[in-house]
C-alpha cells in the first residue's frame, strides 16, 4: 500500500512573506509598491535581487557576522581619542575600529567575490580612524575605502585583523589559544569545548610549568591541544592584549622608546615574535595534523576546507531561523552548503536559498516543519523605524566637563550600543560575556517600547512641520478630525507600517480609530496620532515576523 503523501504545510500570504523576507534581508519594511510587486510570484524572487544590492543588506551582513564572531564590543575599555585621532570622539573610535573585519566581509560579499577571500584577500575596509589608528595605506576618498597593511602582515583577511585579536585576547597563561579556537569553533563549526573528555587531575598543577606540563603530556588534556594548540601557534605576533590605557600611556610617555609601537599608528603586529611559540616548548604552526607555518598558509588551509563552507551555511540558517547554529540539522546544512558551493560560494545566493525557500514561507508550521515566527533584532528594529520615519533614537552620555578629564563618548545611537545604549536589552550579545537571547523578554518591551515611543513622538513633529515630504501622515494636517480623513489616514498607516491591506470601515480600522478619538477628544489630534503610531510601531506584527 502506497503511503499518503505528507499534508502541505500552509503557506504565508503574499503580503507577510514579503513582510518577512525583507525584515530577514535588511531589517526595513516594504514599500506599498514592493508588496505589490511581490504579489506575482516572480516578483519576490526579483524583489530580493534588488534588496541584496543595498546598503541595508550590507548592514545585516555586518549584523550577521558580528554576532557569529562576537564582535562590536563597545562596551569594552576603547583606545583613546588621542594625537591624530584627537577630533573624533570616542564613539566614533570605538565604531569605526570595531566594523573593520566586518567591512570587509560586506565588501567581498556585496561584490559577489567568493566567500574564501574574506581570509584570502590581502586587502582591508578602512576609513579615515582606522587609516590613522593602525599602520595601512589607504585608497583616498571619504568613507570605508580599500587599505592595505603596511606592517608585513601576510594576506589573510580577517585573520590579520586588528579588531578581530583586540576582541580576542591572550595572556601568559592563554598562548593565543582563544584565538586557535576562534578559527576552530567560529569558522570550522568545530567546537573544540564540547568535545568528551574527563575531569583532568588538577593536583601537581601549581603553578605554569605544571601548566605547560600537563598540556603537553596529561592524555586527558593532549586531546584538545594537540589540534588547539598548533592552530594557536599562528597568532603569536599579534599583542597579547593592547588596550585603550597602554595607549594613552605611550602618549603620556611621549611615544619614545619601548612605548612608540603603542601610540598611533599602533603596532598590534610584530613580525619577528611569529616564532615565541618555540620559547615555551609549544607545537609548530599545524592545521590538523597538515603543514602549515604562516598566517596565509592558515587562511589557504581553511579556505580549502569543506567545514569551513558547511559552518558558513550552518551560521547563516541559524541567523535567519533563530536558531542555535550547534541545532541546525545535518541534512539542512549539506542541502544549502551544495548551494553554496555550487554558486562559486556567493553568499547572496546562499540568502536567497534560506529565505526564498518552502520552509521559511510557512504560516504557523508544527515542530520540524518550517520556519516560526520569527523575533526582530535590536539593530532591524531601528533600521525599520528609522526607514519609517528618516529618525534615529540617539543621546550624548557626557557631563560638561568630559572634554577636561578627556573622557567624552559623544553621540551614540541608543539602541545599537552597549556601553551607552540598549543593545543588549534588545536582546543582542555584548560581543564578550552576554550571549543573544531568542524569544520575548521583559527587557526588550522596555527598549523598543522606549524607541518606538521617541520615533513615534518625532515623525508626528516633523511631519507636520511642514519642511519637507512627510513620512507617514501625508493625508492629514494637526488639526484634522474629519472621521472619513482620518481613516483614510489610519488605513494608510496599517499598510504602510503593518502591510495590512484593510478597508476605512473594516474592524481593525475601528479599533484604530477608537484609539485615535479617544485621545484626540482627551488632549488634541497631535496626540492622538503620537499615541496611535506609538501603537502601531509596538504591535506585535512589528516585533515578530
Amino acid at each position: 500500500m502506497t503511503p499518503a503523501p505528507p499534508p502541505e504545510v500552509a503557506r504565508l500570504s503574499s503580503d507577510a512573506l514579503t513582510e518577512r523576507v525583507s525584515m530577514a534581508v535588511r531589517g526595513l519594511r516594504p514599500t506599498i509598491a514592493e508588496l505589490d510587486r511581490a504579489s506575482d510570484p516572480a516578483g519576490l524572487e526579483a524583489l530580493v535581487d534588488v534588496w541584496l544590492s543595498t546598503p541595508e543588506f550590507g548592514a545585516m551582513l555586518r549584523d550577521l557576522h558580528a554576532d557569529a564572531w562576537g564582535l562590536r564590543i563597545d562596551g569594552e575599555e576603547q583606545w583613546p581619542p588621542v594625537g591624530p585621532l584627537a577630533k573624533f570622539s570616542q564613539a566614533d573610535l570605538a565604531t569605526s575600529l570595531g566594523e573593520e573585519p566586518l567591512k570587509l566581509v560586506e565588501d567581498v560579499v556585496m561584490s559577489g567575490r567568493p566567500y574564501t577571500d574574506i581570509l584570502l584577500t590581502n586587502e582591508l575596509m578602512a576609513d579615515e580612524i582606522v587609516e590613522l589608528a593602525n599602520p595601512i595605506t589607504r585608497e583616498a576618498g571619504e568613507g570605508w575605502t580599500h587599505a592595505t597593511w603596511a606592517d608585513g602582515r601576510p594576506a589573510a583577511g580577517i585573520l590579520v585583523s586588528t579588531a578581530l585579536w583586540r576582541r580576542y585576547t591572550t595572556n601568559l597563561s592563554g598562548k593565543h589559544r582563544q584565538r586557535g579556537l576562534f578559527v576552530a569553533q567560529r569558522l570550522l563549526c568545530d567546537d573544540l569545548r564540547a568535545r568528551d573528555f574527563p575531569v583532568v587531575p588538577l593536583e601537581g598543577i601549581i603553578d605554569e610549568a605544571g601548566i605547560d606540563d600537563a598540556v603537553s603530556t596529561d592524555p586527558n588534556c593532549v586531546s584538545c591541544h594537540a589540534t588547539l594548540d598548533p592552530l594557536s601557534a599562528f597568532f603569536w605576533a599579534f599583542n597579547d592584549n593592547l588596550r585603550g590605557s597602554d595607549v594613552s600611556a605611550a602618549y603620556d610617555n611621549g611615544c619614545v622608546r619601548n612605548t612608540a609601537d603603542h601610540c598611533y599608528p599602533v603596532h598590534h603586529y610584530q613580525p619577528q615574535d611569529e616564532g615565541d611559540w618555540a620559547l615555551y616548548d609549544l607545537p609548530a604552526p599545524g592545521y590538523y595534523g597538515q603543514q602549515a607555518e604562516t598566517l596565509a598558509d592558515l587562511a589557504v588551509r581553511i579556505a580549502a576546507d569543506p567545514r569551513f563552507p558547511q559552518c558558513t551555511a550552518r551560521r547563516f540558517e541559524a541567523w535567519f531561523t533563530d536558531t542555535p547554529w550547534n541545532l541546525v540539522s545535518d541534512a539542512r546544512a549539506d542541502a544549502l552548503t551544495a548551494v553554496f558551493t555550487s554558486s562559486g560560494l556567493d553568499a547572496r545566493e546562499l540568502v536567497k536559498a534560506i529565505v526564498l525557500s518552502d520552509e521559511f514561507a510557512s504560516a504557523a508550521p508544527e515542530e520540524g516543519e518550517g520556519v516560526p515566527l520569527l523575533d526582530v533584532r535590536p539593530e532591524a528594529y531601528a533600521r525599520a523605524l528609522e526607514g519609517l520615519t528618516g529618525l534615529t533614537w540617539s543621546a550624548n552620555p557626557d557631563h560638561a566637563d568630559c572634554s577636561a578629564q578627556g573622557k567624552c563618548w559623544g553621540d551614540s545611537e541608543l539602541m545599537l550600543g552597549v556601553r551607552y545604549g540598549y543593545r543588549v536589552l534588545g536582546g543582542a550579545s555584548d560581543g564578550v560575556i552576554i550571549p543573544a537571547t531568542i524569544g520575548a523578554s521583559p527587557t526588550r518591551v522596555a527598549a523598543y517600547g522606549a524607541l518606538a515611543a521617541e520615533l513615534a513622538g518625532g515623525v508626528v513633529d516633523a511631519d507636520f512641520a511642514g519642511t519637507g515630504t512627510p513620512h507617514l501622515l501625508d493625508r492629514v494636517g494637526p488639526t484634522t478630525d474629519n472621521e472619513a480623513e482620518v481613516r483614510m489616514q489610519l488605513a494608510a498607516l496599517h499598510l504602510r507600517i503593518l502591510g495590512e491591506r484593510v478597508a476605512t470601515d473594516s474592524d481593525v480600522v475601528d479599533e484604530t480609530w477608537t484609539l485615535w478619538h479617544g485621545e484626540a477628544s482627551r488632549s488634541n489630534p497631535v496626540t492622538a496620532w503620537k499615541v496611535t503610531i506609538y501603537a502601531l510601531f509596538t504591535d506585535p506584527q512589528m516585533w515578530l515576523y
